[in-house]
């Protein structure tokens, strides 16, 4: 009709701009995910090298509950029972109480060791939060551009 508008239905950008656009954002990620593989194998290699005395912790706790602990705990149960004239029941449960004692604290030393072992990924992991924030605001950025609503003659479309 003769009193409506022609819209322009297009962002003013050309297909080569879009395909441009879309290549350069790949571009960028596949940049940014070789960076962050570097970063996280960097991490990797540190880590392990602080690994070995929390894993020789962790297998020789391991060996020391499943081993000597038993044997060990049934002696400390019979001298509560013939020294401190103490009933069965009772020499055997303090003596549990302190065979899972001595196994929780090489746990916890353990952990503790592996603790300190990964920390090098901290680094990785901010990395990568900072990386994925970029990639938010940038897809926001062009999202903002390309979907502003075209005018004719400086007026909204109705």
């Amino acid at each position: 009709m003769a009193h409506q508008e022609t819209l322009n239905r297009g962002n003013g950008r050309s297909t080569g701009e879009h395909a441009r656009g879309v290549s350069d954002l790949a571009h960028d990620l596949a940049e940014m995910a070789e960076l962050q593989w570097r970063l996280f194998s960097l991490d990797l290699r540190e880590g392990a090298a602080k690994a070995p005395l929390p894993v020789g912790l962790a297998i020789g706790g391991i060996w020391f509950v499943l081993a000597t602990v038993p044997l060990l705990l049934t002696a400390l149960a019979w001298s509560l029972i013939d020294f401190a004239d103490m009933r069965a029941t009772w020499a055997y449960l303090i003596s549990v109480g302190a065979g899972a004692a001595i196994g929780g604290g090489m746990f916890l030393g353990a952990w503790l060791g592996f603790r300190r072992s990964i920390a090098p990924f901290q680094r990785s992991r901010e990395e990568f939060a900072r990386n994925f924030r970029w990639l938010k605001r940038t897809l926001r950025r062009r999202t903002a551009a390309e979907t502003t609503p075209a005018t004719s003659a400086g007026r909204r479309p109705r």
